[in-house]
C-alpha cells in the first residue's frame, strides 16, 4: 500500500486495514434524471471481520505498518514502537558528532579521522556491558 492510499483502522480489532479490505454498502444508487438527480451515496465504512465502523488511520514510515495513530518525527510519521528508534538514532549520531568535534579540539586529529575512530569505537563496545 502506497503512503497515498487511505487507510484504516478497527477499534473492535485493533487492527489496520487497506483501502480495499473494508467493506462500503450503498444507501442509494445514483439518480441521474429530471429534478431529484443526486449522485451514489455510500455508507461510511466498516470492517470486513466484525462489520464495525472503522476510522481513517495512518501508515508508520519505519515500518510500514497500519496504526490507528503515527507521531511526526522530523519529516517522517511513525508508529509508537518505531519512534524510539528514529529518536535514539538521532541520539547516537549526535553523540558520535559531539565526540569527534571533541578529539578534533582536544588531539587535533582531523575530522574525518576522528570520525572514523569514533565509529570504530561504537562498533567494537558492547553496550550490554554491566547490566
Amino acid at each position: 500500500m502506497s503512503n497515498k492510499d487511505t487507510c484504516y483502522w478497527c477499534h473492535t480489532c485493533k487492527k489496520g486495514l487497506d483501502n480495499d479490505d473494508v467493506k462500503v454498502d450503498v444507501y442509494a444508487d445514483a439518480v441521474l434524471h429530471g429534478d431529484n438527480s443526486h449522485p451514489t451515496e455510500y455508507d461510511d465504512p466498516k470492517c470486513p471481520d466484525c462489520g464495525e465502523y472503522v476510522s481513517e488511520a495512518e501508515q508508520c514510515d519505519g515500518c510500514q505498518e497500519i496504526v490507528e495513530k503515527c507521531h511526526q518525527y522530523r519529516n517522517v510519521r511513525v508508529c509508537a514502537d518505531c519512534l524510539p528508534i528514529h529518536m535514539l538514532s538521532d541520539a547516537i549520531s549526535n553523540t558520535k558528532f559531539n565526540i569527534a568535534c571533541q578529539l578534533v579540539t582536544l588531539l587535533g586529529m582531523t575530522y574525518e579521522v576522528a570520525s572514523a575512530r569514533v565509529t570504530e569505537v561504537f562498533n567494537d563496545y558492547d553496550f550490554n556491558e554491566g547490566e
